[in-house]
């Protein structure tokens, strides 16, 4: 050391103090090449040229020599280190670079002093990982160079301009914590870098040209070794596959290129000098060639990339470990298809990509304009970053790291891998961490890709074959599976739960058209008319029929807790963290192959984690209105209220499991064990079979010979898994179940509150006796034990109240259930009390069971299940003919059907005051028209819902059980249902093709339709003559009050102040085919049709009432009277209008059949006295309602409602 000082004398004491510290740091820490003196000394003359000419000699005395160990263990934040730096060189640094990306803030300065030497891209255990290092003895650290030399390997170097990147992650090793980013040249600490670089020693005199080398591939004679040289124009990245590793690179002379692959790996660092430019020599190497054949294209869905070159600032980082960044903010790239760890790649550095493809619009989850890179492809960093941003390394996000893994097990095409990775991002924001852990979202995106594509879309994707890497890299023309790309595949769009609530609420009131929602006699409703009719609608899209793209959902099925406005507490939902939407769903048995669905029951679907693709978004909307007429709807201020309801309907077995829950893991190896069970059965009996009577007979002697072992018993006590605690259960067997209602608790229930709460109860019947487990036996096979009865059983009444009412759409009658009641081995909470009575009180009343809010219910369904609960079958339930031909004396029903109309009955009495909902559905009162899925007789069913929460999927083409309904008869003999509070429904059946048209209607004979009625049909096609008009009322009507209007309302007490009115039209005529004759009725729009009028006759019709406001006319005798006066002229146009030929012509008319308890009042008024009058008149050989009718049907006429007329023709003359 004192040699060392001695050529300092001149130095003051702070400086030889500082030179002292630098010569025991390199005495003690860096491995010398020289002696350490003349090392410490050249190292001292390197500081002095790096600190610059304007401050000759001085030392830096702020900066402190740092060891790599050192570096990465303190230095916990990116920094950088320079030592030419003035203090106001590097306040401009840092301006220009923050001005660059105004986000981000520069590095924070270091001053720290690092030296070391360059080792070639080896690591820990010799194996080469493509990068540079810098070590000294404490150890080496990964480095990223812009220039790099191969002069400077192994020499002592020092660095005056460097950036550290910290990437520490629990668990890392210090050799992979952190980079650096050699910005300046390294400055070397000794004087052999002036020896010219030629490793081997090679003479380049004996080497070849490129194009007499690829002349020698054309001609290959086998062990020919020849020495190369040319241009460097591509450098592939460095592979490592199944442990070797390897590179490729081309040579180029004029317009020929030559690829060369490196395989020795004591020349795989050539790649990290290697940049375009002239290559001193290569030694002998195998010359390695590619056949130039073709890959098949793709169908003409493909489109083909373009190989481009490009240069710019990387912005942006989407994932590192997926490969994604971003360029000069607009353009994408994509690093996937080189499975090689790179640094320096942080927002503000900027890059070299040669031999690029360029894709456009390849994915509708990436930015339009997309680089990717295949193994044909470079990248060089021209600049590194000034920035501080951190970026983590793959280690750091171990589900992104999984993702080009996938790209190549999978052989994913661009466009699904964009689409894999967007799915892995929105998977970690909406199911991370409530639902799932960060390490698994990779796998549920990879299984959510395989869910989406059909084997079709993938074959046709990947060609059908693996990739061939080498072909990639050296194939001349360059061919890749970058090379041609399908455009939006998977052509889906996976949003999450609130966006899809979002989208539904939004187009719910965008698709709205008032006047859709009107019959086609709309413009003559009065406003008591009208705005009933406008409370009410529905909307319905198929979710995979969305524009632009299909919508996937993907969610965990849960059921919630409490009642909230958007799902209540009785609902099946599907959830994210993003929001909860409630779900009608439906499901299919697995042994019935007619695909025949019925309502959900499988508890073991709750916690499944699942993917949705077909479903059908519903749509409610809730209208409050005053609109005074038909005019008036294109005015928004007349809308008092509006509300919408959103949900899904579905079918459980549409749904793609993405992770199971702990009772469908178990069902699904029990199912799986069976079906090898049924195989190895059946292959028995095969193998039987074909060895004959003899042998078979031979192994039914040992078999009966072999002494037989009892089953196995079922371990109450002993060891349990981790985390399973001792409960007890029940299983039941549920035989009726009431609906879901509000009901007064009463006191001394659960917390001590009284009121108003939603509960339900189950009348039920137990198999077996209590049972006691040291495990959660969930939905696990039922045992012999829980079947012993050892008592006669008894039924007992199970009671859901508040938050256990969640299970109210998962029980249905003829299932069974295993109760389990957890954190106990009391046998008595699961056994059924009786109310306490007086004594001398005969009580005939069942067990009461209340379910407790932590209790847990499982289905067992035919698999979990043994003889003879297998064979057991559901209830039977009736259909709507059973339901209007049963006895008088049957009062509730319960009966299956599928809805085919559904009205908003106007509020006469207003909310109850025992409803606690305060949404505009609440107390509504609906009529529902049912019928059977024949569409034959039609049920009408009225709904009182003030005191039960609103059911969702009570829409037309839905099929619904109705248990426990009131049946009624009418006064006029009619039958009707009605809801009771123990009245319950169930949605069993959702309309598959509900935006499809329904079938047209058949065509009936009057004859035939009047003697079978409502048995045959309710609407059919009727083709035949009219007769002649019966009946013709024209009026304008008050639209406030109903009244006749003239210039104004004609009611005077009280007066009515009404300026709107509406033009109002019926009329019936008699209608003959042939085999009989019907009464039709005709309304308005479709009267001037009957009267074969024009429209500008219509309105001109309608204007000349004005004045009069009413004229009715109908048949006496041959003629049309009037209550008016006979000279009237326009009573006199209108009966000419209805003798003459352009009314009485054959018509071919959409009717439907109006039976007694379906017919308007008036309508009922006027039929009866034409049937009076049918027994007194006639009128020559017409008979008015009997013509062409038997004897035994002339009684009772066929009165039909006009729908729509599909064609017409006048009748001839003469």
């Amino acid at each position: 050391m004192e040699s060392f000082l001695s050529h300092f004398n001149q130095r003051s004491d702070v400086e030889r103090e500082w030179l002292r510290q630098l010569f025991a740091f390199v005495r003690d820490k860096l491995c010398p090449v020289l002696g350490t003196g003349a090392l410490a000394l050249s190292l001292v003359q390197r500081i002095e040229v790096a600190v610059g000419s304007s401050r000759a000699r001085c030392l830096p005395l702020s900066y402190r020599l740092v060891t790599i160990s050192e570096l990465v263990t303190r230095q916990q934040t990116p920094c950088c280190s320079n030592l030419s730096w003035s203090t106001n060189e590097h306040r401009e640094w840092v301006r220009e670079a923050e001005q660059a990306l105004p986000n981000l803030r520069a590095l924070p300065r270091a001053n720290l002093l690092l030296i070391g030497c360059l080792s070639g891209g080896c690591g820990v255990g010799g194996s080469c990982d493509g990068f540079w290092r810098v070590e000294d003895v404490s150890g080496s650290l990964t480095s990223e160079m812009l220039s790099p030399s191969p002069l400077w390997l192994g020499q002592p170097l020092l660095f005056p301009f460097w950036n550290y990147i910290p990437q520490t992650a629990p668990g890392q090793d210090h050799e992979d914590s952190g980079y650096l980013e050699l910005v300046g040249c390294p400055l070397p600490l000794t004087s052999d870098s002036e020896v010219a670089f030629n490793p081997a020693g090679v003479n380049r005199r004996s080497a070849v040209g490129v194009k007499v080398a690829a002349g020698l591939l054309k001609h290959r004679v086998k062990g020919l070794r020849v020495k190369v040289y040319g241009e460097v124009c591509a450098v592939c990245p460095l592979l490592d596959i199944a442990g070797n590793s390897f590179f490729c690179l081309f040579l180029r002379e004029e317009q020929q290129t030559l690829p060369i692959l490196v395989t020795e790996p004591s020349c795989l660092w050539w790649r990290l000098s290697e940049e375009s430019g002239c290559v001193s020599a290569l030694p002998d190497r195998q010359l390695e060639g590619a056949d130039e054949t073709e890959r098949v294209v793709p169908p003409h869905t493909t489109k083909h990339s373009r190989v481009i070159s490009y240069k710019g600032m990387l912005t942006s980082v989407r994932s590192t470990g997926a490969g994604l960044y971003v360029i000069d903010g607009k353009i994408g790239l994509c690093l996937a298809y080189q499975p090689i760890q790179r640094h320096g790649l942080r927002p503000g550095a900027e890059i070299e990509l040669h031999d690029v493809h360029f894709l456009y619009r390849p994915s509708h989850t990436s930015l339009p304009s997309m680089l990717c890179m295949c193994l044909r492809s470079s990248l060089r960093i021209t600049s590194f970053s000034r920035l501080g941003s951190e970026v983590s390394s793959t280690s750091n996000v171990p589900s992104d790291a999984l993702l080009p893994q996938l790209l190549l097990e999978m052989n994913l095409g661009m466009s699904q891998y964009l689409w894999l990775c967007y799915c892995c991002t929105a998977l970690r924001d909406r199911l991370v961490p409530r639902w799932v852990r960060g390490e698994r979202v990779c796998v549920l995106a990879g299984r959510l890709l395989e869910c989406v594509l059909t084997w079709e879309e993938e074959e046709e994707e990947r060609g059908g074959a693996g990739r061939d890497i080498y072909r990639e890299m050296l194939q001349e023309p360059h061919h890749c599976p970058l090379t041609e790309y399908r455009v939006g595949s998977p052509g889906c769009q996976y949003v999450s739960v609130s966006d899809c609530i979002s989208t539904m609420e939004s187009e719910c009131w965008d698709s709205l058209s008032l006047s859709s929602l009107l019959p086609a006699s709309g413009s003559s409703l009065t406003q008591a008319e009208l705005n009933p009719a406008l409370a009410w609608s529905v909307s319905l899209s198929l979710g995979q029929d969305k524009l632009p793209r299909p919508l996937l959902l993907v969610g965990v099925l849960d059921l919630p807790r409490t009642h909230t406005p958007v799902s209540g507490p009785h609902t099946l939902c599907l959830r994210d963290q993003t929001g909860i939407l409630t779900c009608v769903a439906v499901e299919t048995s697995d042994d019935d192959d007619s695909g025949r669905q019925r309502a959900i029951s499988n508890t073991a679907w709750i916690g499944c984690l699942v993917c949705v693709r077909r479903f059908t978004m519903v749509m409610e909307r809730f209208l409050q209105s005053e609109f005074p007429s038909y005019r008036h709807l294109d005015q928004d201020n007349y809308i008092t209220h509006r509300h919408s309801r959103v949900y899904v309907q579905l079918c459980l077995n549409d749904l793609q499991i993405l992770s199971p829950s702990a009772s469908m893991t178990h069902l699904i190896r029990e199912k799986k064990r069976r079906r090898e069970e049924e195989e190895e059965d059946d292959q028995m009996e095969v193998q039987e079979e074909e060895e004959g009577g003899s042998v078979k007979r031979a192994r039914q002697e040992v078999q009966e010979n072999e002494p037989r072992l009892k089953p196995p018993v079922a371990i109450v006590t002993g060891s349990s898994l981790p985390g399973e605690l001792p409960c007890v259960s029940l299983v039941i067997r549920v035989l009726r179940k009431e609906g879901v209602a509000w009901r007064n608790e009463g006191t001394g229930c659960e917390g001590g509150r009284a009121g108003l709460s939603l509960c339900f109860s189950v009348k039920a019947e137990p198999i077996g006796q209590v049972q006691k487990w040291a495990w959660n036996p969930r939905n696990s096979v039922l045992q012999e034990r829980e079947t012993d009865r050892k008592t006669d059983s008894t039924t007992v009444e199970v009671l859901f109240l508040r938050s256990s009412v969640r299970w109210f759409n998962l029980i249905q009658p003829g299932s069974f259930y295993r109760l389990i009641a957890p954190n106990t081995q009391d046998s008595s909470v699961l056994i059924g009390c009786l109310v306490a009575v007086k004594s001398g009180v005969e009580l005939h009343a069942t067990p009461s069971l209340l379910v407790q809010s932590d209790w847990t219910i499982h289905t067992l369904i035919p698999p979990l299940l043994n003889p003879p609960y297998s064979q057991m079958t559901p209830p039977p339930v009736m259909s709507v003919g059973e339901v209007l031909n049963c006895s008088r004396d049957v009062e509730l029903v319960s009966f299956y059907g599928v809805i085919s109309q559904r009205i908003t009955l106007p509020d006469q009495s207003g909310t109850p005051e025992t409803t606690q909902n305060t949404d505009v559905e609440a107390g509504l009162s609906v009529r529902l028209t049912v019928c059977s899925e024949t569409k034959g007789r039609s049920l009408q069913v009225y709904l009182d819902l003030s005191h039960t929460p609103y059911p969702p999927g009570i829409v037309p083409g839905n099929a619904v059980l109705f248990s426990g309904f009131q049946r009624r008869l009418s006064r006029v003999g009619g039958v009707y249902c009605r809801s009771l509070l123990v009245s319950c429904l169930t949605v069993s059946a959702v309309g598959t093709t509900i935006l499809s048209r329904d079938p047209p209607p058949p065509v009936v004979l009057l004859g035939v339709w009047a003697m079978r009625g409502a048995e045959q049909c309710l609407v059919g096609r009727v083709k035949g003559h009219v007769v002649c008009v019966l009946y013709l009322q024209l009026q304008w009507t008050c639209s406030l009050c109903g009244s006749i209007y003239t210039q104004r309302c004609t009611r005077s007490h009280p007066p009515c102040g009404s300026t709107s009115s509406v033009f109002q039209a019926v009329a019936k005529a008699v209608i003959e085919d042939g085999s009989g004759e019907a009464h039709v009725w005709f309304s308005c729009p479709v009267v001037s049709c009957l009267l074969g009028l024009t429209t500008p006759q219509w309105e001109g019709l309608q204007r000349s009432l004005r004045t009069k406001g009413h004229l009715r006319v109908y048949t006496r005798g041959r003629s049309l009277v009037s209550d008016t006066v006979s000279d009237d002229p326009l009573l006199q146009y209108l009966s000419c209008v209805c003798n003459s030929i352009a009314v009485c012509r054959p018509l071919t008319l959409t009717c439907t059949l109006q039976t007694r308890s379906h017919t308007p009042a008036a309508r009922r008024e006027d039929s009866a006295q034409l049937k009076r009058g049918e027994k007194r008149k006639r009128r020559g050989s017409a008979d008015l309602l009997t013509h062409g009718l038997t004897q035994d049907t002339a009684p009772s006429a066929l009165f039909l409602h006009f729908l729509f007329c599909l064609s017409s023709s006048p009748r001839g003359k003469g």
